[in-house]
């Protein structure tokens, strides 16, 4: 979805794939190691993994968007 929002080519979608993956198991893992959880699927905590992604994709974007001279 992240994708379709803000576009790119097949480089950009190989990128927000992994952001997204690196992050729900980054949200995950900090948030069951902080005790934050809640939105939990039996032994998964998705709304820290959700929360998680979005900061690593909103983080990759704004990265990606630098210019290198």
């Amino acid at each position: 979805m992240f994708h379709l929002w803000k576009g790119g080519g097949p480089g950009k979608l190989l990128l927000y794939i992994l952001l997204g993956w690196v992050g729900f198991w980054a949200g995950v893992i900090l948030g069951t190691m902080m005790g934050l959880v809640f939105w939990t699927i039996g032994p998964l905590n998705v709304g820290m993994g959700l929360i998680g992604s979005l900061l690593f994709l909103g983080g990759g974007y704004w990265l990606s968007l630098i210019q290198a001279d």
